[in-house]
């Protein structure tokens, strides 16, 4: 059981960042920011930071790797409101 909840963190820790491609696509690709909110993502950053810090810590990889991947999300959401 350990084994596979440990496999469904990895799994489920990739999603959300997948699941939020479609938000960088509309950003990037269609340059249209209208009902994303900067404020939002600064705090998923803020979050994202925070939770990768304390997997670093304690060495947590499953932690490390899904919120430094989250942080890489929120980056570009939030260049890309920016630059748009």
């Amino acid at each position: 059981m350990t084994q596979f909840i440990n496999k469904l963190v990895y799994f489920t820790g990739f999603l959300g960042p997948i699941i939020t491609i479609p938000q960088v696509i509309q950003i990037w690709v269609h340059k249209n920011t209208q009902g994303v909110s900067t404020i939002m993502w600064f705090g998923y950053l803020i979050v994202a930071t925070t939770w990768f810090l304390y997997g670093f810590v304690n060495k947590q990889k499953p932690l490390i790797l899904i919120y430094i991947t989250w942080i890489l999300i929120d980056i570009t959401i939030l260049v890309g409101l920016f630059r748009v």
